[in-house]
Order: structure tokens, then C-alpha cells, then sequence
């Protein structure tokens, strides 16, 4: 028998119901969510017990850890509160304020940290499955204790192929979890094949669909009035911030150029900001002028680094704790960095590069179609794939940059192909919109493929 902790996030319940019922007749099963959520949960006739972030937060008179779990205690709570993610994800989803300091934060970490210890203390647990890599502070915290106590942390990942999905262990390892191979029919490979032409070729059509909408909504331009103050209207309290929104975009389109793409370069594509993508699955690279520092300290001579902005920055909600006019300036004054023009070709960066670098982005699978090597940051879904460069350290970039100057190029339509046997797809020809691989209702499907074969192999 195991005891499972699952948090069905934005899944459809009444989907869910009859794989958890069917578990649960011989196994445990607890559903982790927020209160917030309990109506959905309890509509679905779930018969689970149910755990709730809330009460992580809150001191119980009776909860007493043990002398193990006690012994363990201090050296959990340094190791949660000295992951420099830990108060970077406090400060994304709380709002900071004399009150609610990151000080008095502090003190909530404290109390989630006993609080799992106390629940893993009283529950045994084979391991706990999100629906993606947890980036709120309640399932951060739970998750790092866990494994700390050797308790598997799993999520569902989207593979390298935006549409099929795998379930992954460890937070900053995320190893597949099912090595086992699954069928591939011809509609798989079709996909594949389709998804590399459309990268192979224009990037206007290879643009994910939905910043295909944000760009249509005004018109193909970066700054839409029109679009602002719709959000106004919508919602006044954006009024405050629009001015300083629109200076912050003068002042990019001012400091970015067209470059020369004769000269050799490594291309930094910026990544939207606040998502998980980059806090926590950046590692030790969230803040990514830390990436741009880096890569302008040991660029080889001769070489540039061109810095370009994510145009969801402009075309999406804009927060400023991310994006600043000292940000734009830093990166400028670096002497062998520049920002790139928004409307600058990315395929054609792409191409007159030596390589380029993200944290996680889609962006590194672009290029390798395009047959460039990828510098990555962060916990990116295609890290192990050939001339794919993980970076932690400068020694790791002075040597990526030593193969780069060797690098051959190769086709990887072979590599990214056997990513089909190790994932579950989340299309089908009845829902499949030619070249749109990025629908949210393929997310929905291939994670409850994945939930229902993890639960019915008890795996």
C-alpha cells in the first residue's frame, strides 16, 4: 500500500475522480490545495482526504516533533532559508510591505517547515506528485523538506516537444521518471516533423500562438496606447504605473540596436518575469543579470554578447520588481554587451550566432533545430541533449565556450524525435489546430494521461 500526496492544481476534477477512486481502494491518497479550491474538490466526490496550504501557516498547540524529526529541525529550516529561491518566491506571491516584511517572512517559513516536518513525521509518504515545479511559497517549502528527508518530489514537465509530457523527480534534478518507452505512431512523428519545419523556417509562423494574439491585439507593435488603456479601463489601479511602463519602453528602444551580425556573438534571449521558469527552475540564476555578468566575464576575446528583451515584457503585464530602467542601464554600460532591438529577426540571431543562452526557454530548442549549441541556466527540459551546455560555474562556461569554438554542426531531428518514446502527447487529430503546438487543452490532456498511468502502474 502507498500513501500518496497529489496536488491536482487546475486539473478538471470530474476527470480526476474515478483515477483517484479506483487508487484509492488499496492505496492512501491526499489531496494537497488551498482552501480557496475546496468547493471544486469536494464537487468532484473525491473520496480522498485533503490537505490544505493554509494550515502549514498556522502554530497547533499539540504538535510536537519527535526526537528524530527534532534533531533534523535547525539544519532543514538553514537549508530552506539559505536557498536565496526561498525568499525570492516569499517575495513574488506576498506583497511586501512594513507588516509583511521578508523579516517577518521569515517567521511563515518557520512555520511551514515544522509544520511538514510534523505531517511527515505522522504520514508515511512514498512521494509527491505536483503539476509542475512548485513555485509558491506553502508547496516550496513542503517539497524542500521532503527532500530533505528523502521523501521523491515528482512533477509533470513538458518535454522539449512543447505538447508531450513526462513526469520528472527532484527539484533541481527533475530525472524522467519513467524510463520505459512508449509507442509512437505515425500522427507522433508526423507532429515532430511538422513542429521542426515550422522552426526550420519563418519565425513569425514558429511564434507560440499566444504571443501570436498579444502582437495581433495591437497591431504587431511592441507599445500599443490603444491596449494599455483597455487594461486602464478595465482595471484603473494600472493607471499609476503606465507612465513609467511606457518611459521604461522609450528607454530600451533608445539603448537596444540593429547589430552586426558579422562579428561573433552569443545570443542571451531575456525570459518573461515572475514564472517558474526562472524562479525556481533557474538554479542559482533567477536574477538574470547574474547570467549577462557572467557570460560578459568570459566571453573570448573578440566575441559580444547581444542581450534581447522578452516581448511579453510589453506585450503582458509588466511587473517592475523584474524589469527597472537600472536593469536596461547596467546591461548598456557593459562593454562588450548590447541590447538588441525588439523587432530584430530572432531566427536570424539564431543563425549568425556562435550559440546562444536562456535559463529554460523554448528559445534552446529553436536553435538547436536550427543547428546552434545552447548555453542553459537553469533546469531546461533538453540540458541532456548533445551540444547543450549546462552552466553553473565559470569554469562550466569557459569550457562550453571551448567546444563552441570546435562545434560542428548536426542534424538533431533524431534526437528530438526519441523524445516521443519517453513522453505522452497531449494531442489528438481531433483537437490538433495545424501548427499550434501550445494549446493549454493539450496540457490538460497529457497530464492526465500521466496521472492515471503513474497511479494505475502504482509506480
Amino acid at each position: 500500500m502507498k500513501h500518496v500526496l497529489l496536488d491536482p492544481g487546475m486539473l478538471p476534477s470530474n476527470q480526476l475522480s474515478d483515477i483517484f477512486d479506483r487508487f484509492s481502494e488499496k492505496n492512501n491518497l491526499t489531496l494537497l490545495t488551498n482552501k480557496g479550491s475546496e468547493s471544486k474538490v469536494l464537487k468532484s466526490n473525491i473520496y480522498s482526504k485533503i490537505l490544505y496550504y493554509e494550515d502549514f501557516k498556522l502554530i497547533f498547540q499539540n504538535q510536537k516533533l519527535k526526537k528524530e524529526y527534532l534533531s533534523k529541525y535547525t539544519d532543514i529550516l538553514n537549508d530552506v532559508l539559505n536557498d536565496h529561491r526561498t525568499l525570492l518566491i516569499a517575495e513574488r506571491v506576498n506583497k511586501i510591505i512594513a507588516w509583511n516584511s521578508l523579516f517577518s517572512i521569515t517567521s511563515t517559513i518557520e512555520k511551514i517547515v515544522y509544520n511538514s516536518l510534523f505531517y511527515f513525521q505522522e504520514n508515511k509518504i512514498d512521494y509527491i506528485l505536483f503539476q509542475a515545479t512548485p513555485h509558491n511559497l506553502p508547496n516550496w517549502v513542503l517539497s524542500k523538506v521532503a527532500e530533505y528527508l528523502g521523501i521523491p518530489v515528482r512533477m509533470i514537465q513538458t518535454s522539449p516537444l512543447p505538447w508531450r509530457y513526462w513526469i520528472v523527480e527532484g527539484l533541481d534534478i527533475q530525472k524522467p521518471v519513467f524510463p520505459k518507452t512508449f509507442p509512437v505512431n505515425e500522427f507522433d512523428t508526423y507532429l515532430s516533423k511538422t513542429y521542426i519545419k515550422l522552426n526550420q523556417a519563418d519565425y513569425n509562423n514558429a511564434l507560440p500562438e499566444y504571443e501570436k494574439k498579444r502582437l495581433d491585439q495591437s497591431k504587431g507593435k511592441f507599445w500599443s496606447w490603444s491596449k494599455e488603456l483597455h487594461k486602464v479601463i478595465k482595471n484603473p489601479k494600472f493607471l499609476i504605473y503606465l507612465p513609467t511602463k511606457y518611459n521604461l519602453y522609450r528607454l530600451y528602444s533608445k539603448l537596444s540596436i540593429a547589430p552586426s551580425l558579422s562579428k561573433k556573438y552569443i545570443i542571451f534571449f531575456l525570459h518573461f518575469q515572475p514564472e517558474r521558469t526562472s524562479m525556481p527552475e533557474g538554479l542559482a540564476f533567477s536574477n538574470q543579470w547574474l547570467i549577462i555578468r557572467m557570460i560578459s566575464n568570459t566571453l573570448p576575446k573578440g566575441w559580444r554578447l547581444l542581450v534581447k528583451e522578452h516581448p511579453s515584457i510589453y506585450t503582458n503585464h509588466l511587473d517592475f520588481r523584474y524589469r527597472n530602467s537600472k536593469l536596461y542601464k547596467d546591461i548598456n554600460s557593459l562593454h562588450n554587451v548590447e541590447l538588441i532591438n525588439l523587432s530584430f529577426d530572432t531566427f536570424k540571431l539564431i543563425d549568425n550566432s556562435q550559440g546562444i543562452a536562456t535559463i529554460t526557454g523554448t528559445v534552446g530548442v529553436q536553435a538547436l533545430i536550427r543547428n546552434k549549441p545552447v548555453l542553459t541556466f537553469g533546469v531546461a527540459s533538453y540540458r541532456n541533449i548533445k551540444n547543450v551546455y549546462s552552466i553553473q560555474s565559470n569554469n562550466d562556461l569557459i569550457l562550453a565556450f571551448n567546444k563552441i569554438m570546435e562545434y560542428v554542426q548536426e542534424d538533431n531531428f533524431n534526437k528530438l524525435n526519441e523524445i516521443n518514446k519517453k513522453t505522452i502527447s497531449g494531442i489528438n487529430k481531433e483537437i490538433f489546430e495545424e501548427n499550434n503546438f501550445y494549446k493549454a487543452e493539450y496540457r490538460i490532456i497529457g497530464h492526465l494521461k500521466l496521472i492515471k498511468l503513474l497511479l494505475e502502474t502504482n509506480q
